[in-house]
């Protein structure tokens, strides 16, 4: 068989199974009422990957049930929250968020955050982390009052680092000792996503 039409064969068979995982992932923002589903979710990641996330899971278990729901409420107003969820078969299998931390400082509102990008285990290596992040950063550069996204990730995660560096990030920083976690201290990096934002 010529070179040329094999790796064309291959080329289309390739474009084709991400165009079939493609599509049996839905990437959604999710009804308040479903508020439990998302808190199991966040619950799950932050024990499955504890030095991901900023916080434990007690921190986020003693928070009152509306918190929850009054989070995905602001999320649907795309003001200074955004959460996107990755959904298969009406399975939550991953989420990725925003916020305006500094959404009542004139000087520094233009500054968005990423935060909790999470995907599960068995649904690792599919695509579903880079979807949720470049469906997220798609709708930031469509408000014209963001002027700068940012996100923190801890040295330890590596597979993390290598995406967003793959879709524009860059490392801009670093928190010595930002993690303390099992009285052991990690490095955090502040990251900044390069090139116009709106």
């Amino acid at each position: 068989m010529n070179k040329l039409l094999l790796f064309s064969i291959l080329l289309f068979s390739s474009y084709t199974f991400s165009m079939e995982n493609e599509k049996s992932v839905e990437i959604i923002t999710l009804n308040p009422a479903l508020w439990e589903e998302y808190k199991n979710l966040r619950l799950y990641a932050l024990t499955d990957e504890p030095l991901a996330f900023g916080m434990s899971e007690k921190d986020d278990m003693i928070k009152p049930n509306d918190h929850w729901y009054h989070l995905l409420y602001a999320a649907q107003q795309e003001k200074d929250v955004w959460k996107l969820f990755a959904q298969i078969d009406g399975q939550l299998v991953g989420t990725v968020g925003a916020v305006r931390m500094w959404h009542d400082q004139e000087y520094m509102k233009h500054i968005v955050t990423i935060v909790g990008l999470y995907v599960l285990p068995e649904f690792r290596k599919k695509g579903i982390g880079t979807l949720l992040m470049k469906k997220l950063i798609d709708k930031l550069k469509k408000d014209s009052t963001i002027g700068q996204v940012i996100l923190l990730v801890t040295e330890t995660q590596k597979t993390a680092i290598n995406l967003y560096e793959k879709i524009g990030f860059n490392v801009t920083g670093i928190i010595p000792r930002g993690i303390k976690f099992d009285e052991q201290y990690y490095d955090t990096f502040m990251m900044r996503l390069f090139g116009k934002v709106s």
